[in-house]
């Protein structure tokens, strides 16, 4: 039998796509927002395609991986503020 979450019982239900948004920030599922956003931008400092300046070749992986941190960042954002996806 599937049981029904209580609205604001502080449990994000799951699904797939949120849990390939935790593992993508390499965080365990439901972490709180700010443990999420405190690893995206620390990802992000070792990542981002400004720090490959002197290394073009780089820039198009670095632009990748900046957009999978960023969209997992965002969808993580939106299923708290929602409590749903």
């Amino acid at each position: 039998a599937l049981r029904r979450r209580r609205p604001g019982s502080g449990e994000l239900p799951r699904n797939r796509e949120l849990v390939w948004c935790y593992e993508a920030l390499d965080l365990p599922y439901g972490a709180p927002m700010d443990q999420v956003t405190r690893r995206w931008r620390e990802y992000l400092k070792k990542s981002h395609p400004d720090l490959h300046a002197n290394e073009p070749e780089l820039i198009p992986d670095a632009n990748k991986l900046t957009r999978l941190l960023t969209e997992a960042h965002d969808k993580i954002k939106e299923a708290w503020r929602r409590r749903q996806i």
